[in-house]
């Protein structure tokens, strides 16, 4: 149901596609320039086989630190920026989707640990388990950093992931 939710707010706020680069100028198309809650999108194309695949889906609209209106956020999105390498201008779309074929190329699947008292368990020894995807720390792969839509200097990679693994990032930016 959340992602159902999830899928209708982001067509809802003006989805569009990005990008659907690959190399060799491959042709493709997609359905339309805009599009509202509930309208079915269409991609299509082709790619060499064994080529990888690159599809970024962003929000039209980006969001800077600079750009909030909370009194709490105007103190502690730059405060946090300084410890997680972006500025108080450094700009990205609050909703982002990367769709690939190399997801060696962005990030790992972790192991994680999570619920439970913390007096009987140690921070991050909960009693439950699951996996997450965790971006890396510095994105060095030339050829996928092409494809990655607005996402284009090291500022906005660290804030992308401030947004999406940190806790207060994905309630401050990702959520509202």
């Amino acid at each position: 149901m959340k992602c159902k939710r999830l899928l209708i707010s982001i067509f809802a706020v003006g989805l569009w596609l990005i990008a659907w680069q690959t190399t060799a100028g491959a042709a493709n198309t997609i359905s339309a320039t805009k599009y509202k809650a509930g309208d079915t999108v269409t991609i299509s194309g082709e790619i060499t086989p064994g080529q990888e695949l690159y599809i970024a889906i962003a929000q039209e609209d980006m969001f800077k630190p600079s750009d909030t209106d909370g009194k709490f956020e105007k103190k502690k999105l730059p405060k946090k920026g300084k410890n997680a390498g972006y500025g108080a201008d450094t700009a990205i779309p609050p909703l982002y989707y990367m769709l690939t074929t190399n997801t060696k190329a962005f990030g790992n699947d972790v192991d994680k640990k999570f619920g439970g008292p913390s007096f009987l368990f140690k921070k991050g020894q909960g009693l439950y388990s699951t996996t997450m995807f965790k971006l890396k720390k510095n994105f060095a792969d030339v050829a996928a950093a092409d494809m990655m839509g607005p996402i284009k200097t090291a500022e906005q990679w660290n804030f992308l992931k401030f947004a999406h693994e940190n806790k207060y990032g994905i309630n401050t930016v990702v959520k509202e």
